[in-house]
């Protein structure tokens, strides 16, 4: 989560920075609070091999105007990246991978291949940036 902006880092950012009518950017984001979405969720039966892309949507938590990169915890069998493009202040875009010969539990969910299970953490500024 990132942390409250100190005086210092709050002053050298109005020193570099003004945005529009003269507001100081420092003082701007030093108003903003931060929050921390978070959830989890399941990729059901992934093939070794496979690759599938998940949407999730934070929105009913929060709309962040300014946020980190998502954090996960995820099972070692699994390789993620974060699709760029559908990432919003209310959603992001992640695509996981299972690879060849890597292992995995079937927990029941849909056939007979591998289920995952994910969680995440995503901070940021809320409020008007």
């Amino acid at each position: 989560m990132p942390d409250p902006l100190t005086t210092e880092q709050q002053r050298r950012l109005n020193d570099m920075c003004t945005v529009a009518n003269q507001v100081l950017l420092g003082d701007r984001l030093a108003a903003l609070e931060v929050k921390t979405a978070s959830g989890s969720g399941w990729i059901t039966d992934l093939a070794a091999g496979a690759t599938v892309e998940v949407t999730i949507d934070h929105s009913a938590q929060y709309d962040f105007c300014l946020a980190g990169v998502p954090r996960f915890v995820v099972e070692p069998n699994l390789t993620l990246r974060i699709v760029l493009d559908g990432t919003t202040g209310t959603q992001f875009v992640v695509e996981f991978e299972r690879a060849l010969g890597a292992g995995g539990a079937d927990y029941g969910y849909g056939g007979g291949e591998a289920d995952f299970h994910y969680e995440w953490t995503r901070a940021g500024r809320v409020g008007d940036c």
